[in-house]
This record gives C-alpha cells, structure tokens and sequence, in this order.
C-alpha cells in the first residue's frame, strides 16, 4: 500500500508525464490494450516496480489514459499516454483524475 505522500507525487508525475509524453490517439481504448501494454513493458529493469493507471476526462468528453511504471521512490520509470474518444466498460469504473496501482 502507498503511503499518504506517494499518491500526491504519483498524481504529480503523471500531470508532467501527460504534458510530455507523445500520446497516441484512439478512437475506442479497452482495458486489454493497457494490460497488454503494461505486460509488454515489464522488463528485467523495472519487474519490481508498480504499475499505474490513471484516466482524466477532457471538457469535450475525450478521454486521456496514462500508464507508468514507478519504482520504491514514485520515481517514474516507464510510461505511456493515449487520447480516446471513447472508454470501454471496465476502464470507465476507473476514478478520473486518481491514479490506480495494478498489482501484478
């Protein structure tokens, strides 16, 4: 579990991950394509380290997905950004704008 501190710094780093990663638009994003992306990106250099997701909803309804990677120190590692028109089911019961820590 993630101490009180962690969270805000996890949400921090995803804000400044966003504005700087190259995102990759999609018209319809499903759970799938993240945990294929997530298990594709785990290597010998950050098998220990937590993945993340995080969903924000833009005002014209757009949806942005974010994916890292965080070692013991919520030092980012590895991450990702996708634009999405549209969220299938089980992406859509993620919290906006709070990362969710996948345990692998």
């Amino acid at each position: 579990m993630l101490d009180p501190v962690t969270i805000p710094l996890i949400i921090q780093l995803f804000t400044v991950v966003a504005a700087v990663t190259v995102s990759i638009v999609v018209t319809y994003l499903t759970v799938t394509v993240i945990r294929d992306y997530l298990r594709e990106r785990r290597t010998n250099q950050n098998v220990n380290a937590k993945s993340a997701v995080m969903v924000d909803k833009f005002k014209n309804g757009d949806y942005s997905v974010m994916t890292g990677f965080f070692d013991g120190n919520a030092k980012l590692v590895d991450s990702k950004v996708w634009n999405a028109k549209e969220l299938d089911e089980d992406l859509q019961k993620f919290p906006i704008s709070k990362p969710v820590i996948i345990e692998s």
